[in-house]
């Protein structure tokens, strides 16, 4: 005996009645059915038109199949999608917030930054108004320095002036000075020559009388050895004092 299996086989490869139709039915019930096919005609077409049908529902059904799970697909992607939009959208939301709250603080800090600027841009007026007046002070006891320095400068350049003729006029002074000395040094030169001349003689003056007075004594000391032969000591001691004192 085939199976219930075997017989949903035959009736799918021989009149294309697929197993998912066939399976609500009992065995007997296929057998029944498979038995009425063949012997019936329009039993035949009736199924075949059915499974044509199906297989054309079938196919629609497949096809609804991937569509819907396409669509699901892209529901799911859209979902995905809503989600990063909304996310984005809050994030958006708290940069928004926060550009919100970063304005306010620097509005505050812009107008604190323009009171600072005033109040420095104030201070800074105030500044250049004392720097100016004290500018105009130092410029005026400038002015009457320069003025002092220029009346002392023309006082020490007439003292320099006069100071420079007193120069001059003692180097005049001096220069005539100098030709006097110059003249007394050439007569003194000349009064020395005259005197170094006078010198020499002088030394050979002396030397021909030195060379006398030893004549003199060489004669004298002969004269008195031969007195002193005498007896007489009155004529001994004159000789030897005159010796002596013409030595001496």
């Amino acid at each position: 005996m085939p199976s219930k299996d075997e017989i949903q086989s035959t009736l799918k490869n021989k009149y294309g009645i697929n197993k998912n139709i066939t399976q609500p039915l009992s065995k007997e019930d296929c057998e029944r059915l498979l038995y009425l096919l063949s012997r019936e005609d329009s039993a035949v077409k009736l199924v075949q038109s059915y499974a044509s049908k199906n297989a054309s529902l079938g196919s629609n059904n497949a096809a609804f199949g991937r569509a819907r799970s396409q669509a699901e697909h892209k529901l799911e992607v859209l979902k995905a999608e809503y989600l990063e939009l909304e996310k984005s959208v809050s994030s958006i939301e708290d940069a928004k917030l926060t550009l919100e709250t970063r304005k306010v603080v620097l509005e505050e800090e812009r107008k604190a930054l323009e009171l600072e600027v005033s109040k420095r841009k104030a201070v800074l007026e105030e500044e250049r108004k004392a720097l100016e007046l004290e500018m105009a002070k130092r410029k005026a006891v400038l002015e009457e320095e320069r003025k002092a320095l220029e009346l002392e400068m023309a006082k020490r350049k007439a003292a320099l002036e006069e100071e420079r003729k007193a120069l001059e006029l003692e180097v005049t002074n001096l220069t005539s000075s100098n030709q006097v000395l110059s003249s007394k040094v050439q007569t003194l030169t000349t009064q020395n020559d005259e005197l170094t001349t006078a010198n020499t003689q002088l030394k050979k003056e002396n030397k021909d009388l030195k060379n006398i007075v030893d004549q003199i004594r060489l004669r004298l000391a002969k004269d008195t050895k031969e007195l002193l032969k005498y007896e007489d000591s009155q004529i001994r001691k004159a000789v030897i004092k005159l010796f002596q004192w013409t030595l001496g």
